[in-house]
């Protein structure tokens, strides 16, 4: 079966045409993006998202549980996680991913990457250093 994505390799983000021809006649959704807390380190001049907290209402563990949960009653394959900040400097990301997993739903992370260089913060934020952060997240 024909894949419809330009990046076919990437898991979450491989649907067949067949999958995407069900989703649409069923109104069903396939992927969703969550937004995660407004921390980035990068403050990239390009971004089109201000990071600015005062702007984005924070959700706490319990609320992604909630809305992974009910993802999970709506049939959906993936979740992408990028947003208002760096998703790998939100403490909870690994309970939030592994809850993915547990439901069923493939976890998609976008980030800047800067964590992994930088194995003090990685310590502080996540209690692990990079290397140990990366296994995490492919597991």
């Amino acid at each position: 079966m024909r894949k419809l994505w330009l990046t076919p390799e990437i898991n979450g983000l491989d649907f067949s045409e067949n999958e995407v021809r069900c989703a649409i006649l069923q109104d069903q959704p396939l992927l969703l993006t969550l937004y995660t807390k407004g921390i980035c380190n990068a403050k990239c001049p390009s971004c089109y998202i201000t990071s600015n907290d005062e702007f984005y209402s924070e959700m706490n563990i319990d609320d992604y549980i909630d809305i992974i949960r009910e993802a999970r009653t709506l049939n959906i394959k993936s979740i992408k996680f990028s947003g208002a900040g760096e998703p790998l400097l939100v403490p909870e990301i690994l309970e939030i991913l592994k809850e993915c997993n547990a439901q069923g739903i493939v976890p998609i992370v976008y980030t800047n990457g800067s964590l992994f260089g930088d194995n003090d913060l990685c310590r502080q934020i996540h209690g692990v250093d990079s290397l140990q952060l990366i296994e995490e997240l492919y597991n």
